[in-house]
């Protein structure tokens, strides 16, 4: 992924413009953890968002075993990264894996990107390995304790946006199965998928109760 995306999801975050493809779950005042769906994708992107003065300004998109990491310009070399690297990204990393890797290659990133960013990796703990990778393990990491962040509570037409949104793609579903058993003759493993979604949907109601209405 390009930093020009990265900043367009910046500017979209502050601009309020993300409510259908950027969820975000608070882990601090400054961190937010969030699940990014981009147009064409069938599965989302985890990153982490950073907030400065209560304007987004950064972001980490976790990619599994790498890191990519972006600021926007006139926030960089202000130790804003570092600071929610140590005290909320890396904790929360830690709570789902023993070890994270680091790729920092200066002809990718440009001299000046490429000394900053070996900078922020070496605060942090990461050891320098061969090929231009850094590692940092779970047990070397001596920075906070993770949390898995705040409920964030939705209003009452957001849920029955998503109501409305399950009741949809369950009728697109049902849909293809349809159009496959009478083609093929041979869709049984997909209806029985249809149906347990069909019938999940009370599960829907279910969180709302538990999560929503009782806060």
């Amino acid at each position: 992924m390009t930093d020009t995306t990265i900043k367009s999801l910046i500017n979209k975050l502050n601009s309020k413009k993300g409510n259908d493809t950027m969820f975000l779950r608070p882990l601090s005042e400054n961190v937010s953890f969030a699940k990014v769906w981009l147009e064409g994708m069938d599965s989302s992107y985890e990153f982490y968002f950073i907030k400065h003065e209560l304007r987004y300004v950064g972001a980490v998109l976790d990619m599994g075993q790498e890191l990519h990491w972006y600021l926007l310009p006139k926030y960089r070399k202000k130790g804003l990264l570092s600071r929610a690297m140590e005290m909320e990204i890396l904790p929360h990393l830690f709570l789902f894996k023993d070890e994270q890797r680091i790729t920092i290659r200066e002809e990718a990133v440009g001299r000046r990107n490429y000394i900053n960013s070996q900078r922020v990796a070496e605060r942090l703990g990461f050891r320098r390995m061969p090929n231009n990778e850094y590692y940092l393990s779970k047990s070397d990491f001596k920075g906070n304790e993770g949390n898995i962040g705040a409920n964030v509570k939705m209003s009452k037409e957001r849920v029955q946006y998503l109501k409305n949104n399950y009741k949809v793609a369950v009728g697109l579903i049902g849909k293809i199965v349809d159009e496959l058993k009478m083609s093929f003759n041979d869709a049984d493993d997909l209806e029985h998928l249809y149906s347990d979604i069909k019938y999940s949907a009370w599960k829907l109601d279910d969180l709302f109760w538990k999560y929503n209405d009782k806060e």
